[in-house]
């Protein structure tokens, strides 16, 4: 807060991905063209981005995605929106008075630029962000900063912002997330836990690598060091070492039966392993067939994880020999989670802080 008087308004940007304004083919289209044409989404060169959009992805997959959303669609909206708005909310009531909490997407509606113009509106200069997603990526993460980055620099040069660029670590997230699946597990008593994380392609890991040739997806995962210290996938696995560690206290689980995997991979090119769809047809041979899953590379439950793990991988473990699927949901806008989120800003509450 330096540099800040005593009760100067102080802006507070939560930003996410995004969702389709509905369930339509037309609507999904229009967001899979916006989020698909980022190059921090799809990293290849332009013309071959838009060879691969336009010829290959928005000819099939609108329909079958919009498809997807209506299974998970709620009556007051995209399950991510509703979670979003509900959590900024919850943050707002949270915090004192001289903090402005907004929220917006990256792809879709609310745009960055409706919350800096409110902040201006408000003579608000000083504004702290963060992506709400746990681990740094390039395609979640950075194109998020560069937007908000840019549009300071180009229409709102007068303020100032901060960033929180990620929070796998962070005691207020590892805290809650483990809370919430060690009570779980004391009621399932599953034979595992498989902590599932959102893919990337090998190539984006990559791009944040410290030195060429560091990152060997293997071993040099196994701990954080200045040269993985912004690896997607180095973090994912720390982040489930954390967990495993508190819940290991909390509800006597064993880290051994604690399982890192990423979904969600498509196309040819290599994505990080292991993969969560090949591991979950396995483990029902290997004695695993009471199965507890956590999505901890998000906070708010959106298609990967309602559409995506509670009803395609359901059925997947189900079909190859399990006999027990059970999801925790992500935080949302659990109370513990807005709690733990305004002591990671570092900011005064209204609300005690455990």
């Amino acid at each position: 807060m330096m540099g800040m008087s005593h009760h100067e308004l102080r802006g507070i940007l939560l930003l996410h991905l995004g969702s389709p304004k509905s369930t339509s083919v037309h609507d999904v289209r229009d967001y899979l063209r916006e989020f698909l044409s980022d190059p921090y989404v799809i990293d290849i060169p332009a013309l071959n981005r838009w060879l691969l959009l336009n010829l290959v992805i928005l000819p099939t997959r609108p329909k079958k995605t919009a498809a997807a959303y209506k299974k998970i669609w709620r009556t007051d909206g995209s399950p991510l929106i509703v979670h979003t708005r509900n959590l900024a909310s919850s943050l707002s009531v949270a915090l004192d008075h001289r903090h402005v909490v907004r929220w917006s997407t990256r792809y879709g509606d609310p745009k960055a630029t409706l919350a800096l113009e409110e902040f201006r509106n408000l003579g608000i200069r000083h504004i702290t962000a963060i992506p709400l997603h746990p681990q740094y990526s390039w395609a979640a993460t950075e194109t998020a900063i560069q937007e908000v980055n840019t549009l300071i620099r180009e229409k709102y040069s007068e303020m100032n912002v901060e960033w929180i660029p990620h929070f796998y670590s962070k005691p207020e997230f590892i805290n809650t997330v483990a809370n919430k699946i060690s009570a779980t597990i004391t009621a399932a008593k599953p034979d595992a836990l498989l902590l599932s994380y959102h893919g990337v392609p090998e190539r984006q890991v990559r791009r944040v690598e410290k030195s060429p040739g560091f990152c060997q997806f293997g071993s040099c995962c196994e701990a954080m060091q200045e040269g993985n210290s912004l690896c997607y996938r180095a973090q994912c696995f720390e982040t489930s070492r954390l967990i495993a560690k508190r819940i290991s206290h909390s509800a006597n689980f064993p880290a051994e039966k604690i399982i890192t995997a990423f979904q969600s991979r498509l196309g040819r090119t290599p994505w990080i392993l292991p993969h969560t769809d090949a591991l979950l047809t396995e483990l029902p041979k290997k004695g695993i067939k009471k199965l507890l899953v956590a999505s901890p590379s998000f906070v708010t439950d959106c298609l990967e994880t309602l559409e995506e793990i509670e009803m395609r991988y359901r059925d997947l473990f189900l079909a190859a020999g399990g006999e027990s699927f059970q999801y925790v949901p992500c935080l949302n806008s659990d109370a513990e989670w807005v709690n733990g989120l305004a002591k990671m800003l570092a900011l005064p509450t209204n609300t005690p802080v455990s």
